[in-house]
This record gives structure tokens, C-alpha cells and sequence, in this order.
């Protein structure tokens, strides 16, 4: 049921126009992947989807979140002529974080947003204090081999 709410003791002046609709908007749908889950923090991760139905020129927005802090809005793209995206994002902070796209609507289509997708960005340097590692501890296995591989000589039996 509709109720009118006079604007007087409301307004210095009238809205310069309203508008409404009868009309439901149909459902649209936005799909959103990653290049890969889990990067250095100085590699860049490739943002793709494609919005349903595909419409050309439509912005995208997307948004991420770190554990424990609120979203925030990464970057826009725009959609091609088949409604595709695409966005690179350089060198993410180190952390985990979670990633999300959305579409506001239009006169004719509701809003939509992505499924959500993790990302894990490992710091640079703790992936080299790893590498090292993992080659001090072969070296170590080798020359431990090398090691146990001899055996002492058997001084020859005097008669």
C-alpha cells in the first residue's frame, strides 16, 4: 500500500523531479576468477569474469578485504562488447585476502555480486629464506651421504 508524504514543514523547495516504476528488473548474474590463489607479493595477480547478460561498457567494481578489516574498493573495469572483464592488480600487500566483484544494475537488470575468492600473497623475502633453506638442507643430506658412504680400510692382517 502507498503512502504520501507531504514535503510541507520538510523542504525550502520541491524535488526538481520523482520517479518510480511498476515494472521488476530482470536478474543479471557477475562471474569473477583469479589467475592463481597464491602468489609473491611482488608477482600480480589477473582478475577476470564476464557479466550476464553480456553488456557492453558497464562498470564493474571490485572490492577486498584483509582478515579482520572491513572492504575496500580495489580498482573498476569496464565491459567489453561480449560484457568480459579484465584487471591486473600489481603487486598485492602481503596477507590473505578475499576478493569480490560487483555490478550496480540498471534500469532493466538488478545488481550482482561475484562469489567471493581468497588470495594468499606471501612476502618475497620469506619465500628466499625458504629456498636457501631448502638448499642448505640438501646439501647437508649429501654430504651426510657422502659421509656414511666411506668406510674406513681394514688394516691387512700381519702373519
Amino acid at each position: 500500500m502507498a503512502k504520501i508524504i507531504p514535503l510541507v514543514n520538510y523542504a525550502q523547495s520541491a524535488p526538481g523531479q520523482v520517479s518510480s516504476s511498476f515494472t521488476i528488473p530482470d536478474s543479471s548474474a557477475i562471474y569473477m576468477s583469479l589467475s592463481t590463489n597464491f602468489i609473491v607479493s611482488q608477482d600480480k595477480l589477473e582478475i577476470t569474469g564476464a557479466l550476464s547478460p553480456s553488456m557492453a561498457g558497464e562498470k564493474i567494481t571490485f572490492y577486498t578485504s584483509s582478515i579482520g578489516s572491513p572492504q575496500t574498493k580495489l580498482a573498476t573495469a569496464i565491459t567489453d562488447s561480449k560484457g568480459q572483464y579484465f584487471h591486473i592488480w600489481n603487486s598485492p600487500p602481503s596477507g590473505i585476502h578475499s576478493i569480490s566483484a560487483n555490478w550496480s544494475g540498471d534500469n532493466d537488470y538488478n545488481g550482482a555480486n561475484s562469489n567471493t575468492f581468497s588470495l594468499v600473497v606471501v612476502p618475497f623475502e620469506i619465500l628466499m629464506i625458504g629456498v636457501i633453506s631448502v638448499i642448505f638442507l640438501i646439501i647437508l643430506i649429501i654430504f651426510m651421504a657422502a659421509i656414511r658412504g666411506k668406510t674406513p680400510e681394514k688394516p691387512e692382517s700381519v702373519p
